[in-house]
């Protein structure tokens, strides 16, 4: 089955907003076919007898999965498909309108779905905040060492990374240390001490080691998954993005998208790390959707 093409509102089965309780409602034949003549495969009552969504404050509509001259094809709850006539129907919206760069929403993504490097491509890499890539655990060589924005000596110094906690450090295991998220020669990628910024990527710098202690792997899985959160905050079920373009390849729609950190609804601007443009799927094969928008706003 194809991605849905668009939304139709049913003003007489679908409330608008602000209307819930008070619809006075009527109810609209669906057809087998797009003709008068054809049979009526349900008479739609309820916006759970077909496939629908919240695209305003409040406001259902029916997702569209083709259309024919006056008429619009509908997905009924239990998979199967009926058409409903303009004339039944109300406003019909492209799904580019409603996913796009033009778009003022505030869109968000899942986290569990894949990545793309290009429509039906190969997989991009994910956010930093997705891959909460964590190597292992670093005791430091002296009371006080330098951390760097990069690399290099010359670079910025953010930092002096002590024993006394400037870096963020995993403590239950022995040998503790700070820990390391990334390495670079004899260069170890740290992260600063989040304070009350848990839900944000901590602030990270790089330090130069003079000897070759190994890194102390983080054996258990409960270690790990406490070493991540220290430095990439709680796993978020979904991210907030910025459209930049979108794509239908063989009746799929892709949309390319990127890592919106700017504040929303009076949060703080979010750190999301390192982060390049990406192309999701909107719809899964399930057909559930998989980015969309805040449709109540804040």
């Amino acid at each position: 089955m194809n991605d849905p093409v668009g939304i139709v509102t049913i003003p007489t089965v679908f409330p608008a907003e602000g209307a819930f309780g008070d619809l006075k409602k009527k109810s609209v034949p669906l057809k087998a076919t797009p003709t008068n003549t054809a049979s009526v495969t349900v008479n739609l009552s309820e916006p759970s007898q077909v496939k629908s969504i919240e695209y305003g404050y409040e406001t259902l509509a029916a997702w569209v999965y083709g259309s024919q001259p006056g008429w619009y094809q509908l997905m009924l709850s239990n998979g199967g498909l009926a058409w409903v006539a303009a004339t039944d129907a109300g406003k019909f919206i492209p799904i580019q309108i409603l996913i796009g760069p033009k778009a003022k929403s505030m869109f968000w993504v899942k986290t569990s779905i894949e990545f793309f490097s290009t429509p039906a491509g190969a997989p991009a890499p994910k956010p930093d905040i997705l891959r909460r890539q964590i190597l292992g655990l670093y005791q430091l060589e002296n009371e006080k060492q330098p951390v760097f924005v990069s690399p290099d000596t010359t670079s910025k110094k953010l930092t002096d990374a002590t024993i006394y906690g400037s870096l963020a450090m995993l403590q239950g295991v022995c040998p503790c240390g700070v820990i390391i998220t990334d390495q670079k020669g004899d260069w170890l990628q740290v992260a600063s001490v989040r304070g009350q910024r848990s839900e944000l990527i901590a602030e990270r710098g790089w330090l130069k080691t003079t000897h070759k202690q190994p890194l102390q792997p983080i054996a258990k899985a409960q270690s790990l998954i406490k070493a991540q959160t220290i430095v990439y905050g709680d796993l978020p079920s979904a991210l907030d993005v910025e459209i930049l373009e979108t794509k239908v390849v063989g009746d799929r729609l892709w949309a390319k998208a990127r890592l919106d950190p700017k504040e929303r609804c009076g949060d703080k601007a979010k750190d999301f790390g390192e982060s390049s443009p990406f192309w999701v799927r909107v719809f899964s094969d399930s057909g559930e959707i998989q980015l969309w928008y805040a449709s109540r706003g804040c």
